[in-house]
């Protein structure tokens, strides 16, 4: 049970199926027919190893990818605070105008309590 509650996923726990228990003992002359089994699934655990490894290459890829996005963004945020920060003090330097009214029809305001 110990083995179980430490397993990270399904492929790490040991069944019959992953470690190929026959319920019968084996023939004699089956040579052959353990040598083509062994390598058929050798030939998969290659394809599977293949896989991962282009699943592996467009992680990395999409990764950087989002890496020079960042570090793109974080420049514009940066030269836009600096932006903010000169307009600042170029409005403090100058008067304020005073606040126009706005224009139009003005709002109905209703008191809601609740």
């Amino acid at each position: 049970m110990k083995e179980v509650a430490r397993a990270k996923g399904l492929g790490e726990l040991r069944t019959v199926t992953t470690h190929h228990i026959p319920s019968k003992p084996p023939r004699k002359g089956t040579t052959y027919l353990d040598l083509f089994a062994l390598s058929m699934e050798r030939q998969r655990l290659e394809q599977e190893l293949a896989s991962i490894e282009r699943r592996r290459k467009h992680i990395l890829d999409r990764l950087a990818r989002v890496q020079s996005a960042i570090e793109k963004l974080n420049e514009v945020a940066q030269r836009e605070k600096a932006a903010e920060s000169s307009s600042t003090e170029r409005a403090g330097n100058q008067q304020v105008a005073p606040s126009e009214p706005p224009k139009g029809r003005p709002w109905k305001k209703v008191v809601i309590d609740y």
